[in-house]
């Protein structure tokens, strides 16, 4: 990130573990004033180097445990058919990551589900029926790195 201090970075690398913890902590983990932290914090979020302050959930616990990962190709090309698809993806409960890839297929979507009927009505209802859109999908079996944090 440029226009960024060590202390920012700091600051940065300690949200990103924790974006709750208190001013105090913040500066004592980081080096500097409890005055200073909340000012740079502050400062970082007005500059929009911190774009949002979220809780992360355990899905599991949440009701949502499993994950599926579905490779989208739009087969027939015409800009009302990626317009429709990024409408139909982008705006449904299940989707939790939705990107426009390069390589042999343009999006890629990351699902979140309670069973695997909600991945087999999400593929059959929403994308299976329309023949504009080709499909592969993954169901994850168990996440192996689930890195939020940006090396800072």
């Amino acid at each position: 990130m440029k226009g960024l201090d060590p202390l920012d970075r700091r600051i940065l690398n300690e949200l990103q573990r924790d974006c709750m913890q208190s001013a105090a902590t913040l500066a004592e983990r980081c080096g500097t004033t409890e005055s200073t932290a909340l000012r740079r914090r502050k400062r970082l979020v007005e500059s929009g180097a911190i774009s949002r302050q979220v809780a992360v959930l355990d899905s599991a616990v949440a009701g949502w445990p499993l994950k599926m990962i579905v490779n989208i190709r739009v087969e027939r090309r015409a800009p009302n058919n990626t317009t429709l698809l990024i409408e139909k993806i982008s705006k449904h409960p299940m989707v939790a990551q939705f990107f426009h890839v390069t390589g042999t297929t343009d999006y890629v979507a990351v699902l979140r589900g309670r069973t695997m009927s909600d991945f087999d009505d999400f593929l059959g209802n929403v994308l299976g029926a329309d023949p504009r859109f080709a499909t592969q999908s993954n169901v994850v079996i168990r996440t192996m790195t689930d890195r939020g944090e940006l090396p800072i």
